[in-house]
């Protein structure tokens, strides 16, 4: 993750990897029904971070012309459509890295995610699985953030 030296502690403590303040965004929003613009606004600190690492980063969506052609030119993908296996796994760059973000119950009533999950992991070099795979991660993190801002906090 791109870490800002400019985050105001007013509004984040940023643990030098991941700001506090995106990941409590992100639980806050998983907890109520907001509407679609929140989970833009999400995206777009995504991206933020990517071009802030040097990046050069497409965003798309279902209304995008040539959704299949920018998936396939795209090195990483990022899915969080909310949409089962919305985008096919021959899509998916030889060696391109996956994150599935989306999860889904499919037409069989197992979780899955936006991607089209066994054509893609034969493509990919790397995807996350669901479910298991950003989920967890995610919890992870913010507690591990949590742990060092109580830490900050003390000292």
């Amino acid at each position: 993750m791109v870490h800002s030296e400019h985050t105001l502690d007013s509004v984040a403590i940023s643990t030098g990897e991941t700001p506090v303040s995106r990941l409590g965004v992100t639980e806050t929003v998983s907890q109520r029904r907001f509407p679609l613009t929140f989970w833009l606004g999400l995206a777009i600190l995504l991206a933020l971070e990517l071009l802030l690492a040097r990046s050069t980063v497409t965003v798309c969506h279902t209304g995008t012309r040539d959704l299949r052609g920018e998936v396939e030119r795209a090195e990483l993908v990022v899915a969080a459509v909310g949409k089962a296996a919305y985008i096919p796994g021959e899509w998916i760059r030889e060696g391109a890295i996956v994150f599935d973000v989306g999860i889904n119950r499919g037409a069989d009533g197992k979780l899955c995610g936006d991607v089209e999950f066994a054509g893609a992991a034969e493509r990919a070099a790397w995807i996350t699985p669901v479910p298991g795979g950003v989920g967890p991660m995610t919890i992870a993190m913010l507690m591990r953030n949590t742990v060092t801002a109580a830490e900050w906090r003390r000292a």
